[in-house]
């Protein structure tokens, strides 16, 4: 569906996208879903299978509003659409051209075929109903529902009367025109006018079968400069007080049938022939149609209200009552349908159309500056571009300048070349942030007394408890100390304070810190999952094998082969220096600074080990 402006009046061309056939073929041969091809989404069909062949000549809106009737070649043919289905309801091939449709009932149940072979084709709803020859070619017919008389006119001066109710020609009207191309009637007056190409309007009473009057009127000074041009069509509105006329070189008048002057001309650009004009009621506008364009005027002003361009040439127009939407018939497979929401409401069946158009509407445009960065002065100078300011790359604004934000972006990075480092580093920080917000923090609550002591206790339970049964039983020894109000007063009074560097605690401390020992910590839940969090931030991995995967591939390896090139050819080759010498030379590095113990140093620190013994193996033996 697109959408186009003119003059001010939103047009939207419903008959864009291609039909569901096509989208089907077309995603058949690109392999891939319908709803990833170009236009798919946006696309409406509005009634299924609303084309022809070839081309499209003619399009009629029933009086109920509930079918439309078309005509089209190759081959000749007209279908009938139901709207309230969408679809078609039946079609039926013709032995001629169509030159016009005209629907006799409120429904499709009886229909005037005027044929390009001088035949005249009456329609049920089982089909063709009757075939009757008319004495020349037609071109143009109009019914008369009060008297049952089809009345057709075309290459001669004669206007020939089908009744209908009585299956026969009337005698006919005789025109002063050679030739007449139209004819319109009036249902309030119960008269006809006729067009010739003489340019000659004739307005015949069809009560007393007599000429009532002819515009322009002869000796008359209204009438001294009236343009005498090939009448191509005629229209009067619904209340018969107004009759539009359209004639050869593209200009359409518009008269009031009580006075002699047109109330206002309008041309067309083209100059073309008008094929045809109409009133839309509900809206007081005027159509008039050449094979370019549709143009649309104020009834009562006479202003342009807008414009309907269609990409082939236009052969037929039918608006729906009271609504907005237009139907053309083209030289196109597709019959065109357009929605004009300032004439009027989408009709029922298609109610829908108006909330796609609002959201349309509601859809962000895209901006003349999208792609540019807006700069001052000042930010200029930071990223040194000032020099650039009366260049095509700067776009004076306002206070500023647009620069194309990919050159931008290369200004940046010469002049901050750590932008990207800065950027990551919060990034990662930001991450961190969410994780830790997240957490369930336990906060721990140490007594003031012996705090060091609470906190080693508490340690090795949370690290015990993971680890084998007997390790249990002693974070389970050493929970008991804490919850036991029998060793309350150690953490409360300041005289069981724990003297670390007393003596005594040194001489025990052997035996303690085999609960106390600092071993490595296992890696919580929560700190696993901020190294994962930040390995999936720097794009590493955190799994063991994959690593090692990793340091291989980092291995190199020699020119040719896929082998492994060992370690030890990277190693450095000392030519004139033995294995020997090299590890005395490692051995006196290590040694470099260090003080060697004297003997008698070394006879004392083993008294000492003697005498650190656990205090439960001189209980055992006491």
């Amino acid at each position: 569906m697109k959408v186009s402006e003119i003059n001010g009046v939103k047009i939207y061309d419903l008959n864009t996208a291609k039909t569901l056939a096509q989208y089907l073929t077309e995603a058949k041969k690109k392999k891939t879903k319908l709803n990833k091809l170009k236009g798919y989404d946006n696309s409406i069909e509005l009634i299924a299978d609303f084309e022809f062949n070839n081309c499209a000549t003619n399009i009629e809106v029933s009086n109920d509003g509930y079918y439309l009737v078309g005509a089209g070649t190759y081959p000749p043919r007209i279908k009938i659409f139901e709207t309230q289905e969408m679809s078609v309801k039946c079609e039926r091939g013709i032995d001629a051209e169509v030159l016009k449709v005209k629907i006799l009932s409120d429904d499709y149940s009886k229909i005037a075929l005027l044929l390009g072979d001088r035949n005249i084709e009456l329609h049920a709803q089982y089909g063709r109903h009757y075939r009757i020859r008319t004495p020349k070619i037609g071109r143009d017919m109009a019914y008369l529902p009060t008297t049952c008389d089809l009345v057709t006119v075309g290459a001669g001066n004669e206007i020939y009367r089908l009744n209908l109710e009585q299956g026969r020609f009337l005698g006919p009207l005789e025109s002063d025109s050679p030739e007449i191309n139209c004819v319109t009637h009036n249902k309030a007056l119960n008269c006809i006018a006729t067009g010739g190409i003489d340019g000659v309007v004739e307005m015949w009473s069809m009560d007393d079968r007599q000429k009532l009057v002819e515009l322009p009127i002869k000796n008359h000074k209204a009438f001294e400069n009236y343009d005498m041009s090939e009448i191509t069509s005629l229209k009067f509105s619904d209340d018969g007080m107004y009759l539009a006329i359209g004639n050869e070189c593209g200009k359409v008048k518009l008269f009031d049938i009580r006075y002699p002057i047109p109330l206002f001309e309008k041309v067309h650009q083209h100059k073309l022939p008008i094929k045809k004009v109409d009133f839309h009621e509900s809206s007081r506008t005027l159509f008039s149609m050449d094979k370019k364009i549709i143009k649309i005027h104020e009834r009562d002003t006479g202003k342009l209200y807008t414009n309907i361009q269609t990409k082939k040439d236009v052969n037929d127009f039918a608006f729906y009552k009271n609504s907005g939407m237009v139907f053309t018939a083209c030289e196109e497979e597709k019959l065109g349908s357009y929605f004009l929401p300032s004439l009027g409401a989408a009709p029922k069946w298609c109610s829908y159309i108006e909330n796609m158009t609002e959201e349309m509407e509601e859809k962000k445009t895209t901006t003349t500056y999208e792609d540019y960065k807006f700069l001052t002065k000042n930010e200029l100078e930071k990223i040194n571009a000032s020099h650039l300011i009366g260049s095509k790359m700067l776009k004076p604004y306002m206070h500023g300048f647009f620069m194309d934000y990919k050159q931008y972006l290369k200004l940046k990075d010469i002049n901050d070349p750590f932008a990207y480092d800065n950027y990551r580093k919060e990034k990662i920080n930001k991450k961190l942030e969410e994780i830790r917000e997240n957490r369930i923090v336990f906060q721990r609550t140490l007594p003031k007394v012996n705090s060091k002591f609470m906190d080693d206790v508490l340690k090795i339970d949370a690290r015990q408890m993971r680890k084998s049964k007997k390790l249990k039983e002693k974070a389970e020894m050493a929970k008991n100390l804490v919850s036991d109000p029998r060793f309350g007063k150690m953490f409360q009074d300041k005289d069981f304070t724990i003297d670390t560097g007393s003596e005594a605690y040194k001489r025990n401390k052997p035996q303690v810190s085999r609960y106390t020992k600092e071993e490595p910590e296992e890696e919580s839940e929560a700190q696993e999952e901020e190294t994962h969090a930040l390995n999936n931030i720097l794009g590493e991995t955190s799994k063991p094998a994959e690593r090692k995967k990793t340091l291989d591939s980092r291995i190199p390896k020699k020119k040719g082969t896929d082998r492994i090139t060992p370690v030890a050819e990277f190693k450095r080759k000392d030519g004139d220096k033995n294995a020997a010498q090299r590890r005395k030379e490692r051995k006196e590095k290590l040694m470099k600074g260090r003080k060697i113990p004297t003997p008698k140093e070394m006879r004392e620190r083993k008294k000492k080990r003697r005498i650190a013994v656990p205090l439960s193996s001189l209980n055992a033996r006491g």
